[in-house]
């Protein structure tokens, strides 16, 4: 379950970041808590704890939550310099998305499913 509670929050920290990318300071913060709440997320996500998604069984394993938390800390730290210069507004929400897929596609058992979630 707690997998589902990670993609849920990139998906709305995508959506929420990308709606407010049009406020320069807002957005920004907006995007930066985004981050921080999926890397909390990221952090919960047990090894083995796999739910099923229609025909599609989503398995977490210690290699992937690993490689996703690094990838979510290092785009928090970039947002966060991102804070005192002058960084694209859509950092968050690439990197949420980026970050969403790369779990789904790391976790998923079938090969077609994980091609298409590292493609996208």
């Amino acid at each position: 379950m707690s997998l589902l509670l990670f993609l849920a929050v990139c998906a709305a920290g995508c959506f929420v970041s990308a709606f407010a990318a049009g406020f320069r300071r807002a957005g920004e913060v907006v995007g930066l808590a985004a981050l921080a709440v999926a890397l909390f997320a990221a952090l919960l996500v047990a090894p083995g704890d796999g739910v099923t998604a229609g025909d599609v069984r989503l398995v977490p394993t210690r290699f992937g939550g690993l490689f996703v938390t690094s990838c979510l800390a290092a785009s928090l730290l970039t947002a966060a310099i991102g804070l005192m210069t002058e960084t694209p507004r859509g950092f968050a929400a690439a990197a949420l998305a980026t970050v969403g897929l790369l779990g789904l596609a790391l976790s998923a058992t079938q090969p077609a499913v994980a091609l298409f979630a590292a493609v996208a």
